[in-house]
């Protein structure tokens, strides 16, 4: 089965999208101009769109009701048991919610923008009982000259309290240019925190400023350097957060920059060393055992009729000198 998808591009430059509704809304694809030619800055498995491919392991996963692992295939919340097994790491947890591998619908389409929606009770009823609340979840993305932006909407249309985490998981491809390759590059997150996990990749009750905490925030040069690591304790400057990753050899930077409403920051290079994720979390993973642990793991929460708003937006620029 191969996926149909969607292109939206921006007329003036040439910068392009392309998404696969089929497979989670998925923007695989990410097209900006250096030097004059087009160069692909999202990294996706070559068997993506044919569904032979992990769905957390191309282009832009998006991830929501949570973002992350949950211990155990069960959830407790308000006196009930929730049978959250679905989309399961290596170890059998739970991870990264249930929209990232379904179909979502086209609710808007413009030549440089695409909204799309997903809504268990509509779109996949086989999950509206995984969880506490029904929600609807819109995403759009548009390109500009050389950016693309990811506009996120979350709805609670039930009459039950909504818990969520939302998380976005992008596979940049590295280098950012004809020259060098992932090594040579410079990442940079302001954070003062990294949350130390367990054996199962879980968060545990410490967060330390470590050393690589530390280089991150004056940004650290990739080369053999293995990362999973999650970050927390942002710096945010006007309520934005400034991260980036830096290609010398090519001259360009490429920077992810999002809203206080992202608490967390996920940073990954995957086996293949070919991509970096630098993924922004609105909650840490496992949050709901962690806030009865007493830390705050900001698990959020919508009544019955309310709405949050975020933002992240991605964009190609040439490195300042």
């Amino acid at each position: 089965m191969s996926a149909s998808t969607i292109t939206i591009s921006h007329a003036a430059s040439g910068t392009s999208a392309t998404i696969a509704p089929q497979f989670g809304f998925n923007c695989y694809r990410w097209q900006a101009p250096i030097d004059g030619m087009p160069r692909d800055l999202l990294w996706y498995d070559p068997d993506f769109l044919i569904g032979k491919a992990k769905p957390t392991r191309s282009g832009i996963p998006l991830l929501f009701p949570f973002a992350g692992r949950i211990r155990g295939s069960q959830l407790s919340f308000e006196g009930k048991t929730y049978d959250i097994g679905d989309t399961l790491d290596d170890l059998g947890n739970p991870i990264h919610g249930f929209v990232l591998n379904r179909t979502w619908r086209v609710v808007e389409q413009t030549s440089d923008k695409l909204v799309g929606e997903f809504q268990p009770s509509i779109d996949a009823p086989e999950v509206l009982n995984k969880w506490p609340a029904d929600y609807r979840l819109r995403v759009a993305y548009q390109v500009g000259s050389s950016s693309l932006s990811c506009q996120i909407e979350v709805h609670n249309p039930d009459d039950k309290l909504l818990p969520f985490g939302f998380g976005s998981h992008p596979y940049f491809r590295l280098p950012l240019g004809s020259q060098g390759d992932l090594a040579d590059c410079q990442l940079t997150v302001p954070a003062h925190f990294v949350w130390q996990l367990d054996d199962q990749l879980l968060p545990t009750h410490q967060m330390q400023r470590t050393e690589l905490a530390q280089a991150l925030e004056q940004g650290v040069t990739l080369g053999k350097t293995s990362l999973d690591n999650l970050l927390t304790g942002l710096q945010f400057e006007d309520r934005i957060c400034h991260t980036h990753v830096d290609d010398p050899k090519n001259g360009q930077r490429l920077s992810v920059r999002f809203g206080s409403e992202f608490a967390h920051c996920v940073v990954f290079i995957p086996p293949h060393r070919e991509a970096l994720c630098i993924e922004p979390y609105t909650t840490a993973p496992d949050a709901f055992r962690l806030q009865t642990m007493g830390l705050n793991a900001h698990l959020r929460f919508l009544p019955p009729g309310g709405t949050w708003h975020g933002e992240i937006d991605m964009r190609l620029e040439a490195l300042p000198r």
